[in-house]
């Protein structure tokens, strides 16, 4: 509503330019110039439209770029929410903080291996550990097709990225993403050891 203002009281400002500009010219100006008076008032009009076109065509652009941030602000907190505060990761998340993934690892060679036969519980950690790096591998997707910056996951998402290759002393883990297909997660992981290495 702001812009609409601001928009018509910039093509207001112009009118009342224009229109003093050429009453000051037609006090000058004899009967037989008055056509200049016509003239002039057609080439301002025609000035005041396009300023007003560009006008409102720099307002609908910072409108959008205003609502798509927006937007981007509320789909990171969703994120956020779905990571942090909801309990589908949260299991996970601990045993990354407290380095307590040998049990993982260890369904992790077994599943590699095929002998034995996890058991139900090793299929339920594992299963939860599947889906913690799916969330992941949908954050390195976003972030490939440019929906997520690379300040936007270090923002969110750094210490448990970090994490993971921290606990990760074996590089079973990283085994594991490259064997079941986390290519963008695989990556991220890359970039993130890099900058780790570096800072």
């Amino acid at each position: 509503m702001r812009n609409i203002v601001l928009a018509i009281l910039v093509i207001a400002f112009m009118l009342v330019v224009s229109v003093s500009i050429g009453m000051c010219m037609d006090s000058r100006l004899d009967a037989v110039r008055f056509t200049a008076w016509g003239t002039y008032l057609a080439g301002a009009g025609t000035i005041v439209l396009a300023v007003a076109a560009i006008v409102t065509g720099v307002l609908a652009i910072r409108e959008y770029r205003s609502r798509t941030q927006a937007e981007k602000v509320k789909w990171l907190f969703e994120l956020f929410e779905k990571f942090y505060e909801g309990d589908n990761y949260k299991a996970i998340r601990k045993r990354i903080d407290y380095d307590n993934l040998d049990d993982i690892r260890k369904a992790m060679r077994q599943e590699s291996i095929g002998n034995p036969p996890l058991s139900d519980t090793q299929k339920v950690v594992l299963d939860e550990f599947t889906e913690y790096l799916n969330f992941f591998e949908m954050i390195a997707y976003l972030k490939q097709e440019k929906q997520l910056t690379q300040h936007d996951i270090e923002a969110m998402f750094q210490y448990y990225l970090r994490r993971l290759l921290q606990v990760d002393k074996d590089s079973r883990i990283r085994g594991y993403i490259k064997e079941q297909g986390f290519e963008n997660l695989d990556r991220l992981l890359v970039e993130c050891a890099k900058e780790s290495a570096h800072g």
